[in-house]
């Protein structure tokens, strides 16, 4: 199963793991960031992180600091994810596999703005937003699937949401702090393009 962990924030901390346990899970094989240095350099601490994704970098005025639920946080700067968002450098393929993605995040408002939380607009626009048609304080994860939504996800409040793919199910499975919320049947959904996967951002929409 392909796993993806992303300590990431709004205070934010994201992770695609292969687990929806909160505690002694497996480290993730793909991404995994703690958000604990300085600076712009971000280590992937993943077991079997793809060609090229050895680190990351934080983009624009996006900083690492605060406190999250796996370490430090990704802090979003509400500015435009053309500029601003951490580049991963990892080309989506989550395509044929069992996945999780699994995020921490806190202070997030309700607003008029959407705030896209990751994304790949090259993987047949694959990523999660909260506002529009989300609605107020929930995620929807979106792009060529059914879109899960996870509803009381996105508050000032901190929680963690975790969306789980099971290709011997299929379907997507929506967790709210460990709880299952929502399951929605997915054929096989095809998530792959050339990147770069952005973590606080999508495209060049607000992170």
């Amino acid at each position: 199963m392909k796993k993806i962990s992303t300590p990431l924030a709004i205070l934010l901390s994201a992770v695609l793991v292969n687990t929806i346990s909160l505690f002694a899970q497996p480290i993730p094989e793909l991404l995994y960031y703690k958000f604990d240095g300085t600076g712009t350099s971000v280590p992937n601490l993943a077991s079997t992180p793809p060609p090229g994704t050895a680190t990351a970098t934080v983009m624009g005025g996006i900083t690492q600091g605060s406190t999250g639920q796996c370490g430090g946080a990704l802090i979003g700067s509400g500015i435009t994810s053309t500029t601003d968002y951490l580049n991963t450098s990892y080309a989506t393929n989550l395509t044929g596999s069992s996945w999780t993605i699994s995020m921490w995040t806190s202070n997030i408002t309700p607003s008029a703005t959407l705030f896209y939380i990751f994304g790949d607009g090259t993987a047949s626009s694959f990523r999660c937003f909260t506002n529009g048609v989300a609605g107020a304080n929930n995620w929807i994860l979106r792009g060529a699937l059914t879109d899960v939504y996870v509803n009381g996800g996105a508050t000032v409040a901190p929680h963690i949401t975790t969306f789980v793919h099971d290709t011997s199910t299929g379907d997507i499975k929506g967790y709210l702090d460990g709880v299952l919320v929502s399951t929605v049947v997915q054929a096989g959904p095809t998530i792959a393009g050339a990147g770069p996967f952005k973590v606080m951002g999508y495209n060049s929409n607000v992170g």
